[in-house]
């Protein structure tokens, strides 16, 4: 990359990387996913394309602006705005007014601005999942149902429905208390729950974050695994894991995801409480079901709604939508 600040020049024609980022291309564990959608966006055929040009803006800090709103030209650029989890309207509001679109990772779905659009987190770097789509789909799998992560705050609920607790007053309070408890007591609370025994499950939860199983581990788990549980993140709801696991051809299962249009009649199985996953196991698994459809489905359902031409397809409708500029 060469320096044209605010901008950093790609090998990607019209292609740019903001110099205010936190994290440079090479450093995003989905660097290839978004280095391939850059690639299919650099080609756009909609009316006007060839005189927009793509930033893209990776922070984890809500209050950091793009360097790019200076540039006396920016309503020519569509800004892609990865890695921050959370969303202020003020500063969503001052970069939409800079830029022709902003198409942002995360966003809850309360933010209505007319040129501001969701975007799916993206796939992580993996060669594995990626040549899984080229093989045939096996199933029974060894693993009924597997998870892996660390154990934050949006997640002590699950843990309290897939662990045996000896005391049940433990779960009436507040998550903070809950994770220090189960960091205290790792044995007591790391037990199964009786509900789990008639199934193969890998369920682990880790005291922070990225100390878990090693990534050749973790997707071998997942391949092998029937149904992933997809608990939210440190803030949001949408997390890698959803798409790994689809890409995986898992059974998803999750809490309810925003209403954006990549995961509407969605193949995952969003349920409002984490308190309903036994039934929802017991259900899947009561021979009414077929696990290679539904592997099938998960498939065929990343590759319409969050592979590289997808994500790249769903950016260019959105720009094609917006009103012309004068």
């Amino acid at each position: 990359m060469t320096l044209q600040y605010p901008l950093l020049s790609t090998s990607i024609e019209r292609v740019y990387w903001d110099a205010s980022s936190k994290y440079k291309s090479s450093q995003l564990i989905e660097s290839r996913f978004w280095d391939d959608v850059a690639t299919l966006l650099s080609s756009l055929t909609c009316p006007g394309a060839n005189s927009l040009s793509f930033i893209l803006f990776s922070h984890t800090n809500s209050s950091v602006l793009p360097a790019s709103i200076r540039l006396d030209n920016s309503k020519k650029f569509i800004l892609i705005y990865l890695s921050c989890e959370t969303s202020s309207l003020s500063q969503l509001s001052i970069v939409c007014r800079e830029f022709r679109a902003v198409f942002k990772t995360y966003l809850d779905g309360k933010f209505y601005l007319r040129n501001l659009f969701p975007l799916h987190p993206g796939s992580i770097n993996n060669n594995k999942l990626s040549c899984l789509r080229k093989k045939n789909l096996v199933h029974p799998r060894p693993i009924d149902i597997f998870f892996s992560g660390n154990l934050n705050n949006q997640r002590t609920h699950l843990h309290s429905i897939v662990s045996s607790n000896p005391f049940p007053f433990l779960s009436r309070f507040p998550p903070s208390v809950y994770r220090r408890i189960c960091q205290c007591f790792p044995l007591i609370l790391s037990r199964p729950a009786k509900w789990l025994d008639q199934y193969n499950h890998r369920l682990l939860f880790q005291r922070k974050f990225l100390a878990g199983l090693s990534p050749l581990d973790y997707y071998t788990s997942l391949l092998q695994s029937t149904i992933s549980l997809c608990p939210p993140g440190f803030d949001s709801p949408e997390t890698f894991r959803h798409l790994e696991s689809l890409q995986a051809g898992c059974v998803v299962i999750s809490l309810p995801l925003p209403d954006h249009p990549f995961y509407r009649d969605s193949s995952i199985i969003q349920i409002e409480s984490w308190a309903r996953l036994p039934d929802c196991v017991r259900d899947l698994f009561s021979g009414n079901h077929s696990f290679l459809q539904m592997s099938k489905e998960s498939l065929r359902f990343w590759e319409a709604n969050f592979s590289p031409s997808a994500t790249a397809n769903y950016i260019e409708a959105c720009i094609d939508a917006l009103p012309c500029e004068h």
